[in-house]
């Protein structure tokens, strides 16, 4: 997950998302979740055109990926709404407050309790810094 060929798979990722084994589904949340983790969250003090153009990409690739397992909260398969909220939890964006919140309400257990743990980790983790 911490190669520049892992971070290019994220379209990859995102469509099986919507693949029909809920295996796959599962696999890629948990894949673009560790992609989010590995991707620097501050920018270096200094900075070069280049390494600067490289953390603006991983920005927008970790909000991707977010994004991605925000809809799979929504999925049908219990077992992809739960690796998503255990996903968000790990990777501390905090736009992903609100829709773990409604997911504490998940008709699955398992799901309701995912998201209650993400909720606790993203209130004891600092904010990230915005880009």
């Amino acid at each position: 997950e911490r190669t520049e060929a892992a971070r290019h798979a994220v379209p990859e990722l995102k469509a099986a998302l919507k693949d029909k084994e809920y295996w796959v589904r599962q696999a890629a949340a948990e894949v673009l979740a560790r992609i989010g983790d590995a991707l620097p969250a501050v920018p270096p003090a200094a900075t070069t055109g280049e390494q600067t153009t490289f953390i603006h990409a991983a920005d927008h690739k970790r909000q991707t990926a977010v994004d991605i397992l925000l809809n799979a909260l929504q999925d049908p398969d219990r077992d992809l709404r739960q690796a998503a909220a255990e996903a968000l939890g790990r990777i501390g964006d905090r736009r992903a407050i609100v829709p773990l919140q409604a997911a504490t309400d998940d008709p699955d257990a398992g799901v309701r309790t995912a998201a209650t743990a993400a909720l606790a980790s993203l209130q004891d983790s600092p904010p990230m810094p915005q880009p």
